[in-house]
Formats: C-alpha cells, sequence, structure tokens
C-alpha cells in the first residue's frame, strides 16, 4: 500500500504540480490523512476550482527551480543549469563562460532522463541529481550533443 503522504512526497518531489496541490486541498479539508490508502484519492470527489487556484497560486512552491540548457559558443556542446529562471541560468552561464547570446531553453522535459555526471560519478536523473543543490542558480555541468554525459568544465575547457 501507498500511503498519501508517500504519493504527496512524491508529486513534490518530481514536480506534479496538479497532482500535489490535489492532495494538499483533500488534506486541508481533512477528507484524507497522511496515513491513508492513496487510493481513496480516486474515490473522493476534488473540488477542481479549488485545486486549480491553489495550483495557479503555486502554495508548494512547485516547479520553482527548473533546468535550463544553453547552447555554447560550440554548437555540439550544451551547458546545464539550475535556475529559477533563464536571466539567471544565463547570468550565471555568463560569469562563469564569459558567453553571452547563446540560446537557452527551459528543459522540463529532461528532468526525468538519466544522465551519467563525471563528477561525482553518479548516474541518476535531474530530479534526484538537483536534491545535492542548496543554493541556485545552479552549474551541473556541459555535454556533448547526443551524448548522456555531463563533465563540469572550466572556462579554458568550456572555449577550447
Amino acid at each position: 500500500m501507498i500511503t498519501v503522504k508517500e504519493l504527496f512526497d512524491g508529486a513534490v518531489e518530481y514536480d506534479m504540480k496538479f497532482v500535489a496541490h490535489a492532495i494538499f486541498w483533500a488534506l486541508s479539508e481533512k477528507i484524507i490523512g497522511l496515513e491513508d490508502d492513496a487510493n481513496k484519492l480516486q474515490e473522493i470527489v476534488l473540488n477542481q476550482e479549488a485545486i486549480q487556484k491553489l495550483t495557479d497560486q503555486n502554495i508548494l512552491g512547485i516547479e520553482r527551480i527548473k533546468l535550463f540548457v544553453i547552447t555554447t559558443n560550440n554548437p555540439s556542446l550544451f551547458a546545464f543549469y539550475f535556475a529559477e529562471d533563464i536571466l539567471a541560468a544565463s547570468g550565471l552561464h555568463q560569469n562563469l563562460f564569459g558567453e553571452q547570446g547563446t540560446k537557452i531553453t527551459k528543459s522540463t522535459r529532461l528532468m526525468s532522463k538519466y544522465m551519467h555526471f563525471a563528477t561525482p560519478n553518479l548516474s541518476t536523473n535531474f530530479f534526484e541529481y538537483r536534491k545535492r543543490f542548496v543554493q541556485y542558480p545552479a552549474y551541473i555541468g556541459h555535454a556533448v550533443a547526443g551524448e548522456n554525459v555531463c563533465y563540469q568544465l572550466s572556462r579554458n575547457e568550456a572555449a577550447g
């Protein structure tokens, strides 16, 4: 049995914004409890309007930190960052590598993708890797197009 708490924790951890707010709403209305079987959520009538309002306000702060991919001056090399917004990722990239005017993509779809992070020699997805950071924006590393290995590079290594 999966408990409501376990489902809620997973929804928050994996940026399942609507699911997390739906569970939060049901808990705050005392319709379910944390130790209840998560299947109980399928048996209750959800107030879609109230849940949508909570989701729009994002009171749980879900998806606050996003994954951004920056195309570097070398078109086959991409830099990865965790940040709240594009400006923060771009600013850190410019400070670290002196590059500006490059293409930046919000890459939520890559969060579940498995990568091998050369430093610290770990293979995991971006959701799990994000737990290692306490301050944002954060430089994750560089990867070559089509490869699943992420390396932390210095300014000189990235340039050449």
